[in-house]
């Protein structure tokens, strides 16, 4: 009886600290919840899924189509195939040339500092970095990465910017639920 007990009460303390994290937002949406949840939340904002394309990608992603700051885009969402949570965001911009594709990051990386001003900016390999913190600033609670790519044999848009939003505390269940198949 007292093991239940301390069961019952360690349960009941790991579900209120989850419930009280903060979670990264995506469009105004927590990046958190299940993938049904996000997807519901996505269309009542106009985003499409995408069928076809999800199932090209398999199980973990979901892909949509819609307008993502003023641009034509596509959207893919990683969850945990095992719970459903999503920890991931990630846009997709087809730009025709490099001028378009630097022009389109940097209107992004004004926004994302207009918006986030007490943001952390470090430069990357990959391009930027901005570290999310939370509402007190005392813990950094996910990051958005920008940048863009080239690929020659894809026409007639061979550049392609990214920007991904990850939430830390669910890409933290991401890592532990892959880590028990290893």
């Amino acid at each position: 009886m007292k093991k239940l007990v301390i069961t019952l009460l360690f349960s009941l303390v790991t579900l209120l600290s989850y419930a009280q994290t903060e979670h990264v937002q995506f469009m105004g949406i927590p990046i958190n919840g299940t993938i049904n949840q996000f997807q519901q939340k996505l269309q009542a904002k106009g985003i499409k899924y995408d069928q076809a394309a999800s199932r090209e990608v398999g199980v973990g992603t979901r892909v949509f189509k819609g307008i993502f700051a003023g641009e034509d885009s596509q959207f893919f969402v990683a969850y945990i195939p095992k719970s459903k949570i999503v920890y991931y965001v990630g846009v997709v911009i087809k730009c025709y040339s490099e001028d378009v594709a630097q022009s389109k990051l940097n209107k992004f990386k004004s926004l994302l500092e207009d918006k986030y001003v007490y943001w952390e900016e470090m430069s990357t390999t990959d391009g930027l970095c901005y570290i999310i913190p939370s509402k007190n600033f005392t813990d950094a609670i996910g990051s958005v990465r920008l940048w863009y790519e080239y690929d020659p044999t894809i026409y007639p848009n061979p550049y392609t910017l990214y920007v991904k939003y990850t939430d830390y505390a669910n890409s933290i269940l991401y890592e532990n639920s892959i880590s028990g198949d290893i």
